[in-house]
């Protein structure tokens, strides 16, 4: 494409339509992708812009490294979110879940929880449900933190709840919600 200097006037023309709508929150760049079908060159396309307008390093929140910072381990959490969305300008919100993935409100709970921080458990576990409410595991590590804060009587009702979730979505996890039930009338 370079050795024909029609691409280059082509170039040049579609960057001028194109920079009208370039923004501060925008970016938009030109970009010769070699050697590849229409399928792998938009592929290739789309995943670059996405990098441009959203870079990996601003995007990929480390929780680990925000609930180790002085503070509630949410409120650091939600600072980090709340700016990006200022910066970006649209609602950004943490993950409730990611398969294989630390980065997540179901791994914080239950690492605020091996961490004996039972009350910032119970609020990343809130939050999680709030996302998630039809979740059976939000709801139970929800209990579970409630449980370690001695907070039977509502650990009861939230796994009653999840009950009622299991027998609408999946009936194989109630023998262990009945078991968690069970748990905390013992206690």
């Amino acid at each position: 494409m370079h050795k024909d200097k029609r691409y280059e006037k082509i170039l040049s023309q579609i960057n001028t339509k194109l920079s009208p709508y370039a923004k501060e929150n925008l970016k938009l760049k030109i970009e010769i992708i070699n050697n590849e079908n229409h399928y792998g060159a938009f592929i290739k396309a789309a995943l670059s812009a996405i990098e441009l307008n959203y870079p990996h390093e601003e995007w990929s929140a480390n929780y680990r490294e925000l609930i180790s910072q002085p503070g509630d381990a949410l409120q650091n959490i939600d600072h980090f979110y709340q700016s990006l969305s200022q910066k970006y300008g649209f609602p950004i919100l943490p993950r409730a879940t990611r398969w294989r993935n630390v980065n997540k409100l179901s791994y914080i709970t239950n690492l605020l929880l091996k961490d004996g921080r039972f009350q910032e458990a119970i609020n990343v576990a809130r939050r999680w449900v709030g996302y998630r409410p039809n979740s059976i595991d939000a709801h139970q590590s929800l209990a579970q933190a409630l449980q370690k804060n001695d907070e039977i009587s509502e650990a009861s009702d939230v796994l009653k709840k999840a009950l009622e979730i299991s027998r609408n979505q999946d009936k194989s996890k109630t023998a262990a919600i009945n078991r968690q039930l069970a748990e905390l009338k013992l206690n």
